[in-house]
């Protein structure tokens, strides 16, 4: 039984359209150009910018193009097509586009967004687009007035998600400004001392690591498959790539009664040591990995959240550094970790202190929460609104 297509609509090989719309090829609706070397043209003082797949990668006095276009990687990243209204440049691994009859840059560019462009790789290795490939692409068009439509609807979110951008990166200002300041001069203090560290209140203590806590490292096992099953007894094998992604079930292992000097609670604190080291990580549970530390601290002395903050601290993150050395893999061993210097505040300023960046935080969090939100919408509206199933009013 055929399927009953819906009033103002009809079947074409993209499935149900509005009658309205048309099913073009790609080629009918843009002219794709091969990009070219930076190499002659970039420049220091240069106005225009010159893109990669990866976004501006430098400036240049001269340009490729000088109208709405939409830019589509030729080889690399492929599935992520740029928008761009300013003169531009690409180099050669960037495809950039005319537009044709009078269509929207922007619609196709969401268009080209909507669709899986993986799909058209040619490539075993690199992946790589052609021309001719891109050029086949059936694209179900609109009229002129639905793509303006279309896009305003869309370029709303877009507006949103941008704002909500700029409010996360402030935000992240505030907080390193926040850190610098309270790490080093409290709260309402009038009178500091020198010490070898640096001017603080003074009342602060000045302490290293190894007064105030003891580490442990981490396990490193042959993984197999028998790790891939839950049971009694197993605990989760957290490592960097696992934390990285919970979601990759790839990287979810489980490892039978360990030692439970490897094991994470809640409430302890894990910090990566090699490669790249000062990695705080909290409120996880399981077994770590030995690319570990686990920071067993003196909690009569040191507030958990005020600890994890100093960690974090550009000062101490920049120590770090230098101690785990510039090899191939830095490494950072107990004893360098030990000689950390710790500034100690009284508990109830530490906790104070804690409190106004974890608010920072909060700010953070929920700011991040509204994007997600805010790009599912996009992600819905563009599934409804490019392919027809939603109608626009013009």
């Amino acid at each position: 039984m055929s399927k009953q297509i819906r009033e103002g609509y009809k079947m074409t090989e993209l499935g149900e359209i509005p009658v309205e719309w048309e099913v073009q090829e790609l080629s009918e609706i843009l002219e794709i150009c091969y990009g070219k070397s930076q190499k002659e043209v970039e420049c220091n003082d240069g106005i225009y910018k010159i893109l990669g797949t990866g976004g501006v990668i430098g400036y240049t006095n001269e340009f490729l193009w000088d109208k709405p276009s939409v830019l589509i990687g030729r080889k690399g990243t492929i599935d992520k097509p740029q928008y761009i209204e300013e003169p531009f440049w690409t180099v050669d691994t960037l495809f950039y586009t005319k537009i044709k009859n009078q269509n929207i840059a922007k619609w196709i560019y969401y268009y080209l967004n909507n669709i899986d462009l993986k799909r058209y790789n040619e490539a075993t290795g690199v992946p790589s687009l052609s021309v001719s490939n891109l050029n086949k692409i059936r694209v179900s068009r609109p009229t002129v007035a639905e793509q303006k439509k279309i896009v305003e609807i869309i370029s709303t979110v877009d507006n949103q998600i941008e704002n909500t951008d700029g409010l996360i990166e402030k935000t992240k200002e505030l907080k390193k400004g926040l850190m610098q300041r309270l790490l080093t001069k409290g709260i309402g203090h009038t009178e500091f001392k020198m010490t070898e560290i640096g001017k603080m209140p003074k009342g602060w203590e000045v302490k290293t690591f190894k007064d105030i806590s003891k580490v442990s490292q981490g396990l490193q096992i042959a993984i197999s498959e028998r790790h891939k099953e839950w049971g009694e007894n197993r605990y989760l094998y957290l490592t960097i790539q696992y934390l990285n992604d919970v979601s990759d079930q790839n990287n979810t292992y489980y490892i039978e009664n360990p030692n439970l000097n490897v094991v994470c609670r809640k409430d302890d604190i894990l910090m990566t040591r090699t490669g790249n080291t000062g990695i705080v990580v909290t409120n996880v549970e399981g077994a770590f990995h030995n690319n570990f530390f686990k920071i067993d601290f003196n909690r009569n002395l040191i507030d958990k959240n005020f600890l994890v903050f100093y960690l974090k601290s550009d000062k101490v993150q920049n120590l770090i550094k230098r101690y785990a050395g510039s090899t191939t893999i830095p490494d950072l061993n107990h004893g360098d970790f030990y000689k950390l210097p710790i500034v100690i505040p009284s508990m109830t300023e530490q906790q104070k202190i804690a409190s106004v960046l974890l608010e920072n935080d909060n700010y953070i969090r929920e700011y991040k929460i509204r994007k997600e939100k805010l790009q599912m919408l996009k992600k819905g509206l563009m599934q409804q609104l490019l392919t027809g199933k939603k109608r626009v009013i013009v």
